[in-house]
């Protein structure tokens, strides 16, 4: 028995192969992960008068994923809001922030941080105001 095996013949087979391989590795990739398309949180500051003083603002939390699925948003290690079966969310929220704080949006089936930010806070005076004088007459 003789085999006869041109190259267009094999070009052909290894291409075909090739994209069976990739719609494969797709299908599963899309299956096991959630594509995050986009995060926006802002502001990512925060300005307080003095060191120690807490500050409250409202900030912006917009995320868009590939397919519904269940996500949370964490403040640090606080859940500040989560969402059923969404695959979109644009809110406002109100935070306080007493220092800088990680934010991250997690999947909330097996806690895995799809993607984290960084709220920082700036202070004005580094030190707070005395309430009196240090010196007196009195």
């Amino acid at each position: 028995m003789h085999f006869s095996l041109n190259i267009s013949s094999f070009l052909k087979f290894g291409i075909m192969l090739l994209l069976v391989t990739c719609q494969f590795s797709t299908m599963a990739k899309s299956n096991d992960e959630l594509a995050l398309l986009n995060f926006e949180l802002k502001p990512v500051a925060c300005i307080a008068e003095y060191i120690g003083q807490e500050c409250e603002m409202v900030i912006s939390v917009k995320w868009q994923t590939s397919s519904p699925d269940d996500l949370c948003l964490m403040q640090s290690d606080t859940k500040l809001k989560c969402w059923q079966q969404q695959d979109s969310v644009n809110e406002r929220l109100v935070i306080n922030l007493q220092q800088s704080t990680d934010f991250s949006l997690i999947r909330n089936e097996d806690k895995k941080i799809l993607v984290s930010k960084r709220v920082t806070i700036n202070f004005i005076n580094k030190y707070r105001r005395r309430l009196k004088p240090q010196w007196s007459i009195f």
